[in-house]
């Protein structure tokens, strides 16, 4: 495949997928396009002054053309309120290209393909223009044949990579990128790799970002410039709910929706669970406040019933996790368990709930730690008011005794249950000129609401999310009838709850974090458009002036470790860690060798998409033995903290070094911690308040056991994955290029024989050239091949005597090496007597091999 042929990429077919764009704008949302639009669209937000852009027309299909249009205009990041559409204009961007011959890649909704499809189905477009779903079900032919087709394909981003990195996809044969959910792009995300790819190659081809979660831009240190720079963009688009356009669009007379606003009040009860609740979570936070090592500075502890507290808590804690005691780590997961039940005191029925507790205090005597709170009067009371919603005492009436039973109460309270569905079942059959809609708030309402068409929505819980998408479901959709009333929402709420109060604090959130954005919109430094190849080239021209360190890396590169730190030495400028590393080494110089062999399976990680930044050539291959093959003769096996303690636990471990051993002469294990968190295996014991140090014993135990049976192995720490790129590249320069064909072949019978190829073919190329490579290639082909099977062959019976003899009781590996230069095989073993055993190892050990082998079975089997 390629550019020319299907004509992806191409000057014209951009111009051809421009003009789609514009007539696409026109019919989506109103209005004429003209040629003069055509002419002025990429400049249309310059064109606009503030008296021209007040007389955008204030409907809800003139407030989405402008969106729209004004994003079509120029790469950008658009930003908008949670609910305003913003899947709607991603619908219709990928309807711009349905169709045409221009490649389009649609990033961060796979997992909504199938809805997608559905939507731009009922919208008119053809089954066969509809966007293809690549998938890890589909082959590589298959994705090929996808990608010469053109038109938009929805693709997973580490799919993406790998077909751009083996050229299955050619990054100049991608017109555009459109990614959904840009707020969580990271330097080591998949999404930066595949537009740091498509940059490199295509620098003039197109990337719009979408994003409706305003507060994870505004949140961090220079998060919206890192977003701004990982997508190549220079232009922001922020469309918050408060704009004066947006509130004139969906709130135009007689199309913005009649909201009913039903307060229910709380009942005695409910209200007293809810106190009760408030009280054991400020005591959490009382008792985490008096711990030593607790830094909770920025933390604002009032709203700590609010969603996603436990997480924010959790992420400020990170840092000193190590230092915190047992009882403080359980404190901490009793926080989100207390909001949980806050969160569910309301929506649950009396038995659902007094289940729940039940079964979080069955929980409390399995723990290591205990849970403080369930111990406390505010936890006694909270149990004995959710028993007696659910069971009362009742004297029988018929009785004439004093005898009592126990019996199930009528609820105090009304509980609206039920999934959307059953709700709808429910409700579509009502008689009049339009259905109802009852639904939980989960979008897109959007979408179902234009299927059922109803005139009614019943909100079960408040949702900002919800009332905006009814909101745009309202200002677009074109009435039933002319003359038919406004759209009624009715929302339920119970006063003075936890829903409520959170319902509040999320609208205030976001108004905050877009305030937040407009002011940091004002004060940025414009990031320059992100090219990979402009920036080598300026490497280039600045490369003698630069300061490098030991390898030959200029520390001045903001591309490599953020860790980097600058010292003077010998007026070379080097960073602390690769100075370290440089030093361990040898004074190691840079050789310029770059290419590392990357399982398929690890770029679920960071670390090939910071080696690729780091100026490395990584080769995708699935291979069996390793993750990473660095060299010929080295291979290495990448472990984070989690995995790594699984991999203990399991075995998986011993079984991957006992590969590497056998295929590599230098097998390395690198331990990668995160860099966010202490550098240590405390860092790893979790929230329940399990005791951190045994975990830590086990841990190091197992690794000293792992090393004694394999002294070949060599371990690294790293402190990050920027840490372990700088270790990868300074192992790189003591060795050779590693070849794709040998970490294919390692793990299969074909090893030995691939492995003798390539050590003829260096042998040749270093005696004599090419030429003599060829006519020696061509002489003994079949005698290389016929010796490289054998030798594989000898290969795999070594390795399971090798196994038979480790198994032996009495044989370790002290004394294994022993054992193999003073017999043959197995078999000689078996025929040695107990004196003969005894002349090359002590008499123990002699003895329980030679019972061992000699020993006769039981009758009856085993």
């Amino acid at each position: 495949m390629a550019g020319a042929a299907t004509g992806v990429g191409e000057t014209d077919a951009i111009g051809a997928a421009w003009g789609q764009a514009v007539a696409a704008a026109s019919s989506a949302f109103g209005g004429d396009a003209s040629d003069s639009d055509a002419a002025s669209l990429p400049r249309i937000t310059d064109a606009l002054t503030a008296e021209e852009a007040l007389k955008v027309p204030t409907t809800g299909q003139g407030l989405f053309r402008r969106i729209f249009t004004e994003v079509l205009a120029e790469d950008g990041l658009l930003v908008v309120a949670r609910g305003m559409g913003l899947r709607l204009l991603l619908e219709r961007f990928i309807r711009v290209f349905c169709g045409g011959r221009s490649l389009v890649a649609v990033l961060g909704c796979s997992h909504d393909s199938d809805t997608i499809r559905a939507s731009l189905s009922e919208a008119g477009v053809s089954e066969d223009h509809l966007p293809v779903a690549i998938t890890n079900e589909m082959s590589a032919a298959a994705r090929v044949s996808a990608y010469q087709r053109g038109g938009p394909v929805i693709v997973t981003s580490r799919i993406l990579v790998i077909d751009l990195l083996t050229r299955r996809l050619p990054a100049e044969a991608v017109a555009g990128m459109l990614v959904a959910g840009a707020h969580r792009l990271t330097e080591a995300s998949s999404e930066a790799f595949c537009l740091r790819l498509f940059r490199d190659a295509n620098p003039s081809g197109f990337v719009k970002g979408f994003s409706d979660d305003p507060g994870r831009l505004a949140s961090g240190f220079n998060r919206l410039e890192s977003s701004l720079k990982l997508l190549g963009v220079r232009q922001l688009h922020l469309w918050p709910r408060f704009h004066a356009l947006a509130q004139a669009g969906l709130t135009a007379p007689r199309r913005s929706p009649e909201v009913v606003d039903l307060s229910v009040p709380l009942t005695p009860c409910v209200l007293a669970l809810q106190r009760c609740l408030v009280t054991a979570l400020d005591g959490c936070l009382r008792d985490l406040q008096s711990s030593p090592a607790a830094e909770l500075d920025g933390i604002d502890l009032g709203r700590a019933a609010q969603e996603g507290f436990e997480v924010k808590l959790r992420r400020r804690l990170d840092p000193v996790w190590h230092r915190l005691s047992a009882q403080a780590r359980q404190v901490v997961a009793d926080v989100g368990v207390i909001r949980r039940l806050l969160a569910e005191v309301a929506r649950l029925d009396a038995v659902s709930l007094y289940a729940l507790l039940l079964s979080l205090r069955q929980a409390h005597r399995h723990q290591a730690t205990d849970s403080l709170w369930i111990m406390s009067d505010a936890a006694e009371e909270l149990y004995r008011l959710a028993k007696d919603r659910v069971f009362v005492v009742e004297r029988a009436a018929q009785r004439q005794s004093d005898e009592a039973e126990l019996s199930v109460a009528e609820p105090d309270d009304v509980a609206l249950l039920g999934t959307a569905g059953e709700w709808e079942r429910r409700v579509f059959g009502v008689q009049g000129w339009g259905p109802a809609a009852a639904t939980e708030a989960r979008p897109p309402a959007a979408s179902a609401a234009s299927q059922l068409r109803p005139q009614f929505v019943v909100l079960l819980e408040p949702s900002a999310s919800f009332v905006r998408e009814v909101e745009v479901y309202s200002a677009l959709a074109e009435p039933p009838f002319p003359g038919a009333p406004r759209l009624r929402v009715y929302s339920t709420r119970f006063a003075n709850s936890v829903e409520q109060s959170h319902f509040t604090a999320s609208l205030a959130d976001e108004e905050d974090a877009f305030r937040k954005l407009i002011q940091e919109k004002s004060n940025m430094a414009v990031p320059r458009r992100a090219s990979a190849a402009v920036e080598r080239a300026a490497e280039a021209r600045t490369a003698s002036t630069r300061g490098l360190d030991a390898w030959g890396i200029s520390t001045e590169d903001t591309r490599f470790s953020r860790t980097f730190g600058t010292l003077s030495a010998g007026g070379a400028s080097a960073s602390k860690l690769g100075r370290a590393s440089a030093g361990a080494l040898g004074g190691v110089k840079d050789a310029g060798r770059r290419r590392v062999v990357v399982d398929i399976r690890e770029f679920r990680s960071a670390l090939p998409s910071l080696l690729h930044a780091a100026g490395m050539e990584v080769v995708p291959v699935t291979i069996d033995v390793g993750d990473y093959v660095i060299a010929p003769r080295v291979c290495l096996e990448r472990k984070s903290v989690p995995d790594l303690v699984a991999s203990l636990a399991s075995g998986r471990l011993y079984t991957q070094c006992v590969a590497m051993t056998r295929h590599y002469d230098l097998a390395v294990l690198l331990v990668e911690f995160d860099g966010d968190r202490p550098f240590g295996f405390g860092s790893a014991a979790p929230a329940g308040g399990n005791d951190d140090g045994r975990l830590v014993y086990d841990i190091q135990t197992k690794l000293c056991i792992l090393a004694i049976h394999f002294p070949s192995l060599r371990i690294l720490w790293a402190r990050s994955p920027h840490a372990a790129v700088d270790m990868i590249l300074a192992i790189k320069q003591l060795h050779p290029e590693p070849d794709p064909r040998l970490a294919l072949a390692a793990g299969t019978e074909d090893f030995e024989r691939v492995k003798a190829e390539l050590q003829a073919e260096a042998a040749a190329e270093a005696s004599g050239g090419t030429t003599a490579l060829a006519t020696r290639s061509a002489q003994s082909s079949a005698a290389l091949g016929a010796a490289a099977t054998a030798g594989a062959v000898a290969t795999s019976a070594q390795d399971a005597a090798r196994d038979v003899l480790r198994r032996i009781p009495g044989v370790t590996e002290g004394n294994v090496g022993t054992i193999m230069r003073t017999v043959y095989s197995v078999a000689e073993l078996s025929s040695l007597s107990l004196g003969q055993l005894g002349a090359f190892l002590d008499h123990r050990t002699a003895a329980k091999i030679f019972d061992f082998l000699h020993g006769k079975v039981p009758p009856g089997g085993v």
